[in-house]
């Protein structure tokens, strides 16, 4: 079964320094004296003493230090080579993203066929997967709502013995829950979950979440089924089990018409294909119900207490 995998304010602190000044003044004897003289007039008809003048105190105050030249700061390095290289690519990255969102921003449904392959090998046993089903999608009031439904037939090889398993999912998800009925040799299970990655082809919260803990990069265009195609290379930068995945988006309707999971040899291990795609047409919105059947228990895996 394919496994989902599927962008602080600092504090500003002003500090305001004021600075009183308090005049002071003399104390003194009769009105008149003036500041810093006797109140008593001169004896043996001498002229009364004129004290001397106060010096200019502006004259007297040492000019104000010239302002130092600071030190030149020290010249930045520049970014190695391989970061710039890398922020070039994932702004290439963005620019082809925000294109292809651009081109689907009138969408409003779409359906497609889907193939899928995964093959898985560990030890004395290996296990190919094939599925084909069909994939349907709807936007109304802000929300995005789908449904997948896939038969599958797994081969499996255990020392050499093949024995083949056949089986079939339906996923139902509105953006928040995701509902899935599993049946595999008559029993049937279904699970509810939390929606934690977005549906495919609604790529901006795809990519959203795929740039949590992943670089894009631009490859050369390809061809898929005809139509000329961008490349989108996601590489993981943190420890994971898949080395990189590959994305093939028409450039003329920004479609994903093609998927590819890499494993840690650099060999495909899951390629996901989309084809007879169409859009904007009516589609029943009961399709998207998720209705258990009788008697098949619905184990919630989304921790709510409902």
């Amino acid at each position: 079964m394919m496994k989902q995998m599927i962008c602080y304010p600092g504090l500003l602190m002003v500090v305001l320094n004021l600075a009183c000044a308090t005049p002071t003044t003399a104390q003194g004897g009769n009105a008149g004296a003036g500041p810093g003289t006797s109140a008593q007039p001169p004896t043996d008809g001498a002229q009364p003493q004129t004290p001397p003048a106060s010096p200019d105190k502006t004259e007297s105050q040492p000019p104000p230090p010239k302002d130092e030249p600071k030190p030149a700061s020290p010249p930045q390095a520049a970014p190695p080579a391989h970061e710039v290289a890398a922020k070039a690519a994932e702004d290439k990255a963005e620019a082809v993203i925000k294109e292809l969102n651009g081109k689907r921003a009138g969408l409003k449904s779409m359906t497609a066929k889907v193939k899928m392959s995964t093959a898985q090998s560990t030890g004395h046993a290996a296990a190919v997967t094939e599925s084909a089903g069909t994939y349907e999608l709807i936007r109304k009031e802000g929300k995005t709502s789908f449904r997948m439904d896939l038969k599958m037939v797994t081969t499996l090889e255990i020392n050499g013995k093949k024995s083949t398993i056949p089986s079939s999912t339906l996923s139902l998800g509105d953006g928040s829950t995701v509902y899935t009925l599993s049946d595999q040799a008559g029993t049937r299970l279904v699970t509810k979950t939390n929606a934690d990655y977005a549906p495919p082809f609604e790529f901006e919260s795809v990519f959203a979440k795929i740039r949590e803990d992943h670089r894009f990069s631009v490859l050369p265009d390809q061809s898929v089924d005809g139509q000329v195609v961008y490349v989108l290379q996601a590489t993981p930068q943190t420890p994971s089990p898949i080395a990189k995945q590959l994305f093939y988006l028409a450039k003329e309707t920004g479609d994903m018409l093609k998927q590819e999971l890499y494993a840690l040899n650099d060999k495909v291990f899951t390629t996901i294909l989309f084809s007879d795609i169409k859009h904007n047409g009516d589609i029943p919105a009961d399709r998207f119900v998720f209705k258990a059947p009788r008697g098949v228990k619905i184990i919630d895996l989304t921790g709510s207490s409902d």
